[in-house]
Formats: C-alpha cells, structure tokens, sequence
C-alpha cells in the first residue's frame, strides 16, 4: 500500500489488539481444542481437522508469507506464533494420513461413506483455493518488487523434497482426492450395507443428491413438451 512518493507502508492481518474471532488467541485456543479432541468420532475429529488445516493455510500462514521478508523482520513479535501454526499443520497433516490410511484398509468400524465425503470435499476444496492463490502469486505487480518484498516461500507449504514417512499430504489434493473416490467405491462394494449404485459410489453424498435433483428436472422438463 503506497503512504508517500518514496516509501512502502506494510499493513497485516494478523491481528493483536482485537479479542474474538480471527485473533491469535482465537486461533491457538482453536488449535489446542481441535488436536486434543477426545477420540470418540472419528468423523467428528476428521472434519475439525480439516476445517482447522483449511485456516490456518490460507488465513495465517499464506497471509504471512506473502507479504515478504521485510514485513516479517519488522514483526519479531509473530515469529514464534508463525512456528507454532506450521507444526500445527504438519500435525494435522499427518493425522490425516493416518485416516487416509484406515479408508485404504477399509476394516475400522469407524468408517462410513460419510468420513469418505468429508476428505474429499475437504481437499478438492482446498486444491480449488490453492490454484486461486497461485494465480495471485502469478500477478506482474509481484514481478517488480524487491526481493525482500516479494513473497517468500513457506517450508511446510512450498515444499522441495519429498516425505519419506508419508506423514504429509500431496500439494496435488485433487488427484488425491480421486484415490479417496476410489477408496469410496472399493468400500461401497464390500459393504453389504450400503445401498450406493456401483456407478455412481465414487460420489459423494452431496453429489449423488444433485444428480437426482438434475434427473428430476430433466424428467419434468420432458413431460411438459
């Protein structure tokens, strides 16, 4: 934001003054409640989880780091805060991949096609708003700033190697949210009680109603001609 004919003015979101809602305090209780959640639904955990993964990406971390090297040594006060998310979101990371793993399997009594619907959704969403932000990064008013302004890479978000213990998610969420489509339709098909169309059991729930709902109108539409 320019402030004068010779200098920059860094204005951030994250906020310190302001109790609630979208402050520190609000996040770092959030993330104790979430990670310390009994285990007695899984599918409760799980979608916590990932609303919590969903957060801290793009409202925290890419916040942060987008704004530059520069901002960041101006505002000492956030650089343990900033640690404390990115070990946050490893640890969810890797909570994930344990349940990713049980949807493999396909044997934990837990599993439902509900839990299937809640990663799905979870990372085609995600995967969605991550290809908003780079096509933001790809903006040419990024291309002429200083290298201490530019944004910077974030090391649990913009990573180089890859991880040899499985513990962390795919930057591609939507090719791997096709293998939980085809997890989904593996388990629908050794459930003896689940009552999903073999063709349509890679859907998720939420889909398969709007597919009922276009056949509908399609129907409707072809009595009234």
């Amino acid at each position: 934001v320019l402030a004068g004919p010779n200098q920059l003015r860094y204005s951030s979101t994250h906020r310190v003054a302001r109790e609630g809602q979208g402050t520190w305090q609000y996040l770092e209780a959030k993330c104790e409640s979430v990670l310390n959640m009994p285990a007695t639904s899984l599918i409760k955990a799980t979608r916590a989880q990932q609303q919590l993964i969903t957060e801290i990406e793009f409202e925290w971390l890419r916040q942060w780091y987008i704004q530059g090297r520069l901002h960041a040594s101006l505002h000492p006060f956030w650089h343990e805060p900033i640690r404390k998310l990115e070990r946050w979101f490893c640890e969810l990371e890797r909570r994930t991949m344990l349940v990713v793993q049980k949807l493999k399997d396909g044997k934990d009594t837990e599993i439902t096609e509900n839990l299937f619907d809640v990663l799905i959704e979870a990372f085609e969403s995600r995967h969605a708003t991550r290809e908003a932000w780079k096509e933001r990064l790809n903006d040419p008013l990024f291309r002429g700033m200083t290298e201490k302004t530019k944004p910077f890479p974030c090391p649990v978000l913009d990573r180089t190697t890859t991880d040899p213990d499985n513990s962390q998610l795919p930057e591609d969420l939507r090719a791997f949210a096709k293998k939980i489509r085809k997890y989904r339709k593996c388990f629908g098909k050794k459930n003896k009680e689940s009552r999903t169309n073999t063709a349509t059991s890679s859907l998720t729930k939420k889909e398969r109603r709007r597919v009922a709902s276009n056949w509908k109108q399609l129907q409707s539409s072809m009595k009234g001609k």
